[in-house]
């Protein structure tokens, strides 16, 4: 053999030899190795048993790491989550909550909003924000808007109840739910108010105010409103439901709210229109004919046709909310805070808000509650004056929590009995207007209020057109910091979206919807609608607000100013 070809194949078979040697070592390393044990997972105490609630995680996210003694989380009480933590993940992401499928835990519950709540690191504190949901979140039974989380809080958004766990910290017991005072025991008849007002007679007093007919040193009378919380949520939706009131001073179909004030002793009240009269509650029940029916309803539809067309849907229309006067005109009421209080919401102890008159997408926790939502509601009030009765009641049998349940469910899904069939002197026309209002779907019913009018025959050409306004000053944003700092956005009479377009398309904390800015009245309002947050004068918001004139308004490091166009200031 050529001594060349056999050195090569000499050099091969020692490579070939210690190839496989290197197999074998490694076969053997492998048989011998001990498995590793995962590590053992956070200890967590057992939280109480409480009724499933439905809510999963968001599938479309990873699983996030393990947890430590320095993560916070929320802690779930119930359903297929029971015991399971929430992290809430370092900021800029927190945690999201809500129907929606793009919330890092989706809610499968009809009283959850679509984007519900937000949980967000801020320093060393974790923030809990309502993103203006329908029905509420609560934390420790009071309802917040904007609430800093302390070890044990207890949230609950609809039916789903978590615990927060802060980094390092034990669970202690959760706080005692907020107890309102009595002012009515505080404020007496005959005794003056705020050095302006002889308080002469106790009109009313519910969960949150106290009603007094009053008299002002001008000999006025009024009715004067003073709030009976301390919740911020609350009083925040005071003062800026207050001045949707004022958007709608004047109209002779609308309560006037004249003021908002704050007393000397720092309640926040409201000045208000005083109607001699009473309420339509008092007047269901009794026999009214026709011709009554159809001016009651049509006189309510000339208030709701106004709001609509000023953008304000009164969300709470309900026979208390309805006055008539001696002289048998009607003014609707409660339009500046009706938000406070038509969010329809199961607690563990108590209902929150106004479930018999509900439309189906407040039922729903729909986010976007339109005009129509307000049509539904007055057919349920319409319904009632024909028949005596409502479309739907809840059961008075069983458990009342389940009651309310049922109640919200048939509003949803079932359809209400003809109101022939319970009062025979109902006639075809005006059953077929109650029914077309109580339409599940909203696109099914009456287009505007001024239709339902129409439609029940009550003489268009009273039903009040939008009051002529003097022109909005023309006004516009300016990019006073950011990518596109000096750019120009003027805002016209329709809805004005901001988002990473007009802003930054590089800049992936600007959502692509960001904001929208809305024209109510002679205001501008801002609402948030993404989910990194918008701030205004340097709060953060998820509410609508009202923007003052030079407003600064803040998106994922962009700043706006809102200013009067060039020969307007």
């Amino acid at each position: 053999m050529d001594p060349v070809a056999l050195i090569v194949l000499v050099v091969f078979v020692v490579l070939v030899g210690l190839v496989l040697l290197a197999g074998l070592i490694l076969v053997v390393a492998l048989a011998r190795r001990k498995p590793v044990k995962p590590p053992p997972a956070p200890s967590i105490s057992a939280a109480p048993k409480v009724s499933p609630i439905p809510c999963a995680p968001s599938p479309s996210r990873p699983s996030p790491p393990p947890l430590t003694s320095h993560t916070p989380y929320l802690l779930a009480e119930g359903g297929s989550l029971h015991g399971q933590p929430l992290r809430i993940q370092p900021a800029p992401g927190g945690l999201t909550l809500g129907r929606g499928p793009d919330n890092d835990v989706v809610l499968d519950s009809m009283m959850a909003s679509r984007h519900h709540a937000q949980v967000m690191p801020e320093g060393a504190q974790y923030v809990l924000y309502d993103r203006d949901s329908t029905n509420g979140t609560y934390v420790n039974d009071q309802r917040v808007y904007r609430h800093t989380l302390a070890p044990g809080d207890r949230v609950q958004i609809g039916d789903c109840v978590f615990t927060f766990v802060a980094p390092g910290q034990p669970v202690p017991k959760p706080s005692a739910p907020f107890a309102s005072r009595d002012l009515a025991q505080q404020y007496h008849v005959r005794t003056t108010f705020d050095k302006e007002y002889e308080l002469l007679e106790l009109l009313g007093c519910g969960g949150m105010s106290v009603v007094y007919k009053a008299q002002d040193t001008a000999g006025q009378i009024v009715a004067i409103k003073i709030l009976d919380v301390t919740d911020e949520w609350v009083r925040t939706k005071f003062i800026q439901e207050g001045k949707i009131g004022e958007v709608l001073r004047g109209h002779p179909r609308i309560c006037s709210v004249l003021e908002l004030r704050r007393s000397s002793d720092g309640r926040l009240y409201l000045v208000e229109e005083y109607i001699e009269g009473v309420s339509l509650r008092k007047r269901i029940g009794a026999p009214m004919s026709p011709d009554q029916v159809t001016s009651v309803t049509g006189q309510v539809c000339e208030a709701l046709h106004f709001a609509h067309q000023h953008n304000i849907v009164h969300r709470d229309i309900k026979p208390e909310n309805i006055m008539i006067g001696s002289d048998g005109m009607v003014k609707v009421t409660d339009f500046g805070i009706a938000k406070l209080t038509s969010s329809v919401t199961i607690t563990k102890d108590r209902i929150v808000g106004t479930p018999e008159y509900i439309s189906p997408e407040q039922a729903r926790g729909d986010e976007q509650i339109k005009p129509a939502s307000d049509i539904y509601s007055l057919g349920v009030v319409l319904y009632e004056m024909l028949t005596g009765r409502l479309p739907f009641d809840r059961p008075r049998s069983g458990e009342e929590r389940e009651a309310w349940y049922t109640l919200i469910r048939q509003h949803i899904k079932e359809a209400p009995t003809p109101p022939s069939r319970l009062t025979p002197s109902v006639t075809p026309h005006l059953e077929r207007v109650v029914l077309r209002a109580l339409e599940k779907e909203s696109s099914k019913r009456f287009a505007t209020a001024a239709e339902m009018a129409q439609a029940i025959g009550y003489d268009s050409s009273t039903v009040r057109r939008a009051v002529p306004e003097p022109a909005l000053q023309a006004m516009q944003l300016v990019v006073v910091e950011g990518t596109a700092a000096g750019k120009t956005m003027p805002l016209a009479e329709t809805d004005v979206e901001i988002g990473r377009t007009q802003l930054d398309p590089t800049n992936l904390m600007i959502s692509r919807r960001h904001a929208i800015l809305s024209r109510r009245g002679q205001a501008w309002w801002l609402k948030d609608i993404s989910r990194n947050g918008t701030w205004v004068n340097g709060q953060r918001v998820y509410d609508q607000v009202p923007l003052d004139g030079d407003a600064l308004i803040e998106i994922g490091g962009a700043k706006l100013r809102l200013m009067p166009q060039p020969g307007e200031a």
